[in-house]
């Protein structure tokens, strides 16, 4: 085996020996890449184990990691085959004394996350224009005020139905869970919001709770999280369909789109009263100049003007049809007149065509030949004879002459040499 080929067996042995494991330790060789990557070590008296927290450098910040703090870390072991190091691939860094509240969110995190509960492609979309929202939280505390500040200031008006309950102590996921049901089996809105103000890990644990996330996971309806504030994150803010930073944030992304159709309202309302100044300015110029007109103003005078102009326009058209009438009966008595001589014309042309015509079929036809003493023989069968060898001595033939005809016997044929 090559060296890469070992490590990558033992690499695949280490993760498949451990799936996810919390490790307590003591930081040392800590460095935040620019990367946004971690590298440390964690160790205790007897032994140390190299870490890597990818893209955590702003938790890592935030957490305010340093060298020589105790953390309990979560994540999988592995092992970077290049080095041949063994080394935890971590997903989440606790300070150590942060309580058994954090190990168990991890680990609920990571089973719900096994399943998919966190996965994006089961989420359902949050409506644009929602026509009511399902708000679910308490009725004394600050995010019911936020949200509702941020709804009258946006767009006031909004349709909200409130279901108050407790967000707080082990009795609240039961209330919470209760809500979510009525909405949902009610269908009596849109949208449902999960909501409360900040406050303590403890405070919010409620919102940790494994059967409110499967009831979450369950809604038909899509479901905004938005429990404490931007750094506070709860098993409902991962389950949820949208994770809001703040109530205030809900109340935004719920009011967006009618917002923004309200003052694309306000804009179309602007350009009408700019269009109708416009037009009545207009308006009041055509009036203005209509007023100016003397034919508006002695509406008389431009009577008589218009019935002197159709009295006019009348005359000039009967004079027209009158003119129209006399060259018409002009044309059709010159028309009457030639058409007789036209007539004789064209009748006398055509009989001197036909006598032509005439003589030329005269010409042509057989029988004035045979007046001029020639004639035709046939043979018995009535074709004409016209050569000698057509016929034989003794055939009985036919002549016609041009007045009458002759039945002759064939008494002697020349020599067809000297035919012709």
């Amino acid at each position: 085996m090559t060296v890469w080929e070992l490590n990558n067996h033992i690499r695949q042995c280490l993760e498949g020996a451990f799936q996810a494991v919390f490790v307590r330790g003591e930081v040392s060789d800590l460095t935040i890449h620019s990367s946004n990557h971690v590298y440390f070590t964690i160790k205790d008296e007897f032994a140390q184990l190299r870490c890597v927290a990818l893209g955590y450098g702003a938790k890592a910040r935030q957490l305010g990691l340093q060298v020589g703090i105790e953390v309990d870390v979560y994540g999988c072991v592995s092992m970077f085959e290049p080095r041949g190091d063994c080394q935890i691939k971590v997903s989440s860094i606790i300070p150590a004394g942060a309580g058994e509240l954090h190990r168990r969110f991890e680990e609920l995190k990571a089973r719900l996350s096994a399943e998919g509960l966190f996965d994006v492609q089961r989420k359902r979309p949050i409506p644009s224009m929602p026509r009511v929202i399902g708000l679910v939280t308490s009725w004394t505390g600050a995010a019911i005020q936020d949200f509702f500040r941020v709804l009258n200031r946006r767009f006031s008006g909004m349709h909200v139905r409130v279901i108050p309950t407790l967000v707080q102590g082990d009795k609240a996921p039961e209330k919470l869970i209760k809500a979510l049901e009525y909405f949902n089996e009610t269908d009596s809105c849109d949208v449902i919001v999960l909501t409360r103000g900040g406050g303590s890990a403890e405070d919010l644990w409620c919102f940790n709770d494994e059967n409110l996330a499967r009831a979450i996971a369950a809604s038909r309806l899509p479901v905004i999280s938005a429990v404490g504030h931007e750094r506070d994150y709860s098993i409902s803010d991962f389950v949820a369909d949208y994770r809001a930073a703040t109530p205030t944030a809900a109340a935004e992304i719920l009011v967006q789109g009618k917002a923004a159709l309200g003052e694309r309202l306000e804009q179309f309302e602007i350009r009408m009263s700019s269009v109708m100044r416009l037009r009545v300015s207009q308006l009041g110029q055509r009036f203005q100049r209509a007023s100016s007109c003397k034919y508006l103003r002695h509406p008389d005078e431009w009577i008589d003007q218009l019935s002197q102009r159709l009295d006019y326009a009348g005359m000039r058209l009967r004079g027209l049809l009158g003119g129209v009438a006399s060259g018409r009966r002009q044309r059709l008595d010159s028309v009457e007149r030639r058409l007789p001589l036209a007539i004789s014309r064209s009748r006398d042309k055509y009989r001197h065509r036909l006598d032509r015509v005439g003589h030329v079929l005269s010409a042509l036809d057989p029988k004035s030949v045979l007046t001029r003493g020639y004639s035709i023989l046939l043979d018995g069968e009535g074709r004409a004879v016209r050569r000698g060898s057509d016929v034989a001595c003794g055939d009985l033939l036919r002549a016609l002459l041009g007045s009458g005809q002759l039945d002759v016997v064939v008494d002697r044929v020349a020599d067809k040499g000297s035919e012709g």
